[in-house]
């Protein structure tokens, strides 16, 4: 009698994985920064090479709908992320996973390198290869995700914001020539947005913050260079 032969094919979409190299993070301090219990826009494009930071339980950002997406994203316990990235060399950006985070990769992909602890999420719905190298852990910048601030700040001294406490207007003064103007973002104490003012022209020198109760705010000022945080008390 012939011996039989049983051949299985197992069809999974490719994922090529490797072990323990190269777990250091090849990427800055994070320039944006999304916090616990938030919800990005369902047609996210946040363009260029920004570092995206994920706090954790509850944190969902959606980035599908960009090209030339080649920026990296830190992901905490928790945190999911809709990633499309097309039109981008495989070299640039990487996704960095921590255990029961979720990353995934949507329809339309293209290549992406992933570096992630044992029990991260990886989803891939793309024929796109993802590139994985899995770590032992990952070891992330230090983020107060309470407030969003960058523990180290090295750009703390950019901006000075007087009198602080503020009973009604804050006088913004830039210590540098910046090349683009700033978004200005002031976060309460949970992490909450209380106002944006996008694109301010800091010719103005000053923001009203009238309208804020009595407490603790958080400043931060963004532009395409940096991140910085700074901190104000509000007392009428």
């Amino acid at each position: 009698m012939k011996q039989a032969k049983i051949i299985l094919f197992i069809i999974l979409f490719p994922v090529f994985i490797y072990s323990q190299t190269g777990c250091n993070l090849a990427t800055s301090i994070p320039q944006v920064v999304y916090y616990p219990n938030s919800v990005s826009n369902y047609t996210n494009c946040l363009a260029g090479y920004d570092t995206l930071y994920l706090c954790g339980t509850n944190t969902i950002v959606y980035d599908t709908t960009c090209t030339g997406n080649c920026r990296s994203a830190l992901l905490n316990p928790g945190s999911t992320l809709y990633l499309k990235r097309t039109s981008c060399p495989g070299s640039f950006g990487a996704y960095y996973v921590k255990d029961n985070a979720t990353l995934i990769l949507k329809a339309g992909s293209t290549v992406i390198r992933v570096k992630k602890e044992p029990l991260a999420i990886i989803i891939n719905q793309s024929l796109a290869p993802i590139i994985t190298t899995t770590c032992t852990s990952l070891t992330f910048p230090t983020i107060n995700c309470l407030a969003g601030i960058e523990e180290n700040n090295l750009n703390e001294n950019i901006f000075s914001l007087s009198p602080n406490p503020s009973s009604g207007f804050l006088k913004i003064e830039s210590k540098i020539n910046l090349t683009n103007n700033p978004d200005i973002i002031i976060r309460n104490q949970l992490g909450q947005t209380v106002f944006e003012y996008l694109n301010f022209d800091l010719t103005k020198k000053e923001i009203s913050i009238e309208n804020l109760a009595n407490g603790i705010y958080y400043v931060c000022f963004k532009t395409k260079e940096f991140i910085t945080t700074k901190k104000i008390s509000v007392l009428k």
